[in-house]
């Protein structure tokens, strides 16, 4: 009996500030995450000393992904899940738990562990959030958006600079990620 093929559709898209890498998965597809690169601190709002700041923006955008490791029990992120700002400093074996699984990864091309939430928006909804005294990027991670009028789409990124007001309009559902020092 051959061997099972695995697919992954993994597209890398480099931006000024991240490389993104977002893929779409078949069921029981499995990858690895880690180690912590060396720059990156401990995270300090924990009692457990091998917690690390998380310098990667990890989210499902569709199905289920399982996370294991040797130092926690197993973990499953479903849609919407993932944006974690701690790790542990070694690997993580991922798994999709079903097909069309959907992840979004993006690493700081500089060493900043950004802060980051998520907007979840349904369709013709509409967001508005007040000036900032930083930058903010925000990345559409599924959907389609008008982001101050302007229209992006799935694996794209605009950066708002500081003092700007933001208004985000659902085109569809949407999962945007803001990201900001």
């Amino acid at each position: 009996m051959a061997d099972p093929i695995l697919y992954a559709n993994f597209q890398n898209t480099e931006f000024p500030a991240f490389n993104v890498i977002y893929g779409t998965i078949i069921k029981d597809t499995t990858w690895f995450d880690g180690p912590v690169p060396e720059w990156v601190p401990k995270y300090t709002d924990s009692p457990n000393e091998f917690l690390y700041f998380q310098p990667g923006i990890f989210l499902v955008t569709q199905g289920s992904v399982k996370v294991q490791t040797s130092k926690l029990d197993d973990y499953i992120f479903t849609k919407g899940q993932g944006l974690s700002s701690s790790r542990m400093s070694g690997r993580y074996r991922m798994s999709s738990l079903e097909d069309n699984t959907s992840i979004v990864c993006m690493m700081p091309k500089n060493k900043i562990i950004y802060n980051r939430s998520l907007i979840n928006l349904n369709a013709n909804e509409e967001y508005t959030l007040e000036a900032q005294n930083t930058n903010v990027y925000y990345f559409v991670a599924s959907g389609k958006i008008l982001i101050n009028g302007v229209e992006k789409s799935q694996t794209n990124m605009i950066n708002v600079e500081a003092n700007i007001p933001v208004t985000i309009q659902a085109m569809e559902d949407s999962y945007v990620l803001k990201i900001w020092k």
